[in-house]
């Protein structure tokens, strides 16, 4: 294979890197998908390296010169549908070894697929999934019917919020720092008009925000052994959730004394 053919196989390659830690693959999954594809091609040596904001590949092919790529990872999420065809998609690349052409189209295929489905699907699934959490742990933490209710009406307008003022490209702990401010306020205004407490309503709608998932797999990832992207993830969840602790704190700092 040409220099130019190896070149573009790597190019593919962390493109479709990059959509699978987009979709929550976990670091060890990156490094060792990569490994394979490209031994899968004849290469004699790879070396990469993942961590939570990038990706940077060194591949050596027989008779040519090492290739180095790197891949700037400036979002992520978790969307295992979308992982799993891309895992899937790692498998057929490996015994099946298309062209780079190939693994680009059908890496953009499932990207796009996923694009394509319905704004309105998304938002109602995204609208139902935050009542029934909110509302959830706002029973679980002793609320009754009046505050699941109340709780259902603040995670609908922090879903609203995060689908109208979407967090990419965005500080995200800022960006969390003022929805939280946002929504305690509005709690606290709504469960002095239905004249109930507020407590349980809080509590239920920062579960939702809370980085669970991300603080999860930055465990696992140090279990891994893969310590930098583990302890970068875990400062990240922690940083959240102190924006989430700021801005609730900041609501009762502002409409404490006068509710």
């Amino acid at each position: 294979m040409s220099e130019t053919y190896n070149t573009q196989l790597v190019s593919a390659s962390l493109d479709l890197a990059e959509a699978m830690i987009k979709n929550g693959a976990e670091v060890s999954r990156i490094e060792d998908s990569l490994k394979r594809i490209f031994e899968s091609y004849g290469a004699v040596q790879t070396d990469v390296l993942t961590i939570t904001p990038s990706i940077v590949a060194t591949v050596v092919f027989a008779q040519c010169a090492p290739i180095t790529q790197t891949k700037r990872i400036t979002e992520t999420g978790n969307d295992f549908d979308v992982l799993a065809k891309l895992n899937q998609l790692c498998r057929d690349i490996c015994a099946q070894k298309p062209s780079p052409e190939i693994i680009m189209q059908k890496t953009n295929e499932i990207k796009e697929e996923a694009e394509k489905e319905p704004k309105i699907k998304k938002a109602a699934r995204k609208i139902i999934a935050y009542i029934l959490a909110a509302g959830g742990f706002t029973v679980f933490f002793g609320g009754r019917l009046k505050e699941f209710f109340a709780s259902a009406v603040v995670a609908v307008l922090v879903a609203c919020i995060e689908l109208i003022f979407k967090k990419k490209g965005k500080n995200a702990a800022v960006y969390t720092y003022f929805l939280t401010l946002a929504a305690a306020c509005f709690a606290l205004v709504l469960c002095k008009f239905m004249g109930i407490s507020s407590d349980t309503v809080i509590i239920g709608f920062i579960m939702i925000e809370i980085p669970g998932v991300m603080f999860t797999n930055s465990i696992r990832d140090i279990f891994l052994g893969d310590t930098i992207s583990g302890a970068l993830k875990a400062l990240e969840s922690l940083l959240l959730a102190a924006s989430i602790a700021f801005g609730v704190a900041t609501a009762f700092f502002i409409l404490g004394g006068v509710l």
